[in-house]
Order: structure tokens, then C-alpha cells, then sequence
């Protein structure tokens, strides 16, 4: 399959311990280490403010938040995030200032858990005020999250939240990671599945 994809600059993954030791003999290196943690009961945050609006992310606004969103993954994954807003039982809203995107946010249902992410923004309290506001309707409810590990405090946060690790994966590349994006500003990835 590898081979396949040999006209490709770069080859990106999410792989669990097992497969990282795999993909590993295959020559790819490791990016960054992502933490799986679920609730099985949401514990409800305070509602954080943002300096921003909150609106809802509608097929209006993909073009500006594809744009936003491929500064800070690295690639545009318009196709990604135009086939999650088709499905009628995602939830996706967006921070703007005046007009201008400065984070997003989408959950979907699955069969035991709400997935959240991804999420991306700017600075962590802008991530922290779109999460608060999409993790109050969910008090109660079981969730799953995909975080960056190397975002200590959001983790913690996530913790008091009720969130507990239950899995690591690792971003891996193949050939060049001249596609790293800024992943200051990803918060949470929208799962391994999705990236």
C-alpha cells in the first residue's frame, strides 16, 4: 500500500504502541504523542467567555474555516470537514471576531461515546471556550477525546473534567514533514480515523 503512495511528499498516520513499533521498520518517524481519554459521565465546566463570538459552523462558513484550518494542520482537509458537516448528527460551531474565524469545533456521535475534536484554535483559552461551551450540553454523557499530550495543562483540565487515559497514539510521517502545520494551535484531533 506504501508503495501506492510513493508520488506523495509526505505520509501521515496515528498509530497505536503496537503499530508505531511496525510503522517504525518502515521509516517513518515519529511527530507527536496523542492521549485517547473518555468519560463515562462528563462532569459539566463553567461556561468559559472568549473574546470572540460563538456561532455555528455551517456549510457557509467551510471555505474560511478550511482556510484557518490548513494554517494550523499543515494540509487542507476541506473534503474531511465538508463530509462531517453533511452528516446531520454533527455538531460543529466556530469562534469569529467580526467575521473571522479563530477556532473551531466539532463532535459527532458514535455507538458508545460522543466523539469531540477536532478542535482548533488560536491559544488554549480560546480552545477551553469552545470546548466549555460544547461540554455543558453534555454534562452527564459519555465522551471521547483524542488530546496532544504535549498540552499538559489541557489535560489536566481535562482530568477535573472527569476524563481519564485510556490510550496513546503517535503522529508518524513517512519522507518529509513539510506538512507540520502549527500544532499549537490543535487541540484535539478529530480521531485517529480522521487525523
Amino acid at each position: 500500500m506504501i508503495k501506492k503512495l510513493d508520488s506523495c511528499k509526505s505520509i501521515k498516520l496515528d498509530a497505536t504502541p503496537a503499530g508505531r513499533k511496525v510503522y517504525n521498520k518502515l521509516g517513518f518517524a515519529d511527530e507527536y504523542a496523542i492521549a485517547r481519554l473518555t468519560t463515562q459521565n462528563l462532569v459539566s465546566p463553567s461556561i468559559l467567555k472568549s473574546e470572540f463570538e460563538l456561532k455555528e459552523f455551517t456549510q457557509s462558513k467551510l471555505k474560511e474555516v478550511v482556510l484557518y484550518d490548513k494554517k494550523a494542520f499543515g494540509v487542507d482537509r476541506g473534503k474531511v470537514l465538508k463530509f462531517l458537516l453533511d452528516n446531520q448528527a454533527v455538531k460543529a460551531w466556530c469562534l469569529e471576531d467580526g467575521g473571522k474565524i479563530e477556532g473551531y469545533i466539532l463532535s459527532r456521535p458514535g455507538c458508545n461515546f460522543t466523539q469531540v475534536g477536532p478542535v482548533v484554535a488560536k491559544s488554549l483559552e480560546n480552545a477551553k471556550a469552545l470546548l466549555s461551551s460544547v461540554f455543558v450540553k453534555m454534562e452527564g454523557q459519555p465522551v471521547v477525546i483524542d488530546v496532544m499530550e504535549n498540552n499538559q495543562e489541557l489535560l489536566i483540565w481535562m482530568q477535573e473534567l472527569n476524563f481519564t487515559v485510556q490510550r496513546s497514539f503517535t503522529r508518524m510521517y513517512l519522507k518529509s514533514n513539510s506538512y507540520a502545520g502549527n500544532p499549537e494551535q490543535q487541540f484535539l484531533i478529530g480521531g485517529p480515523e480522521l487525523g
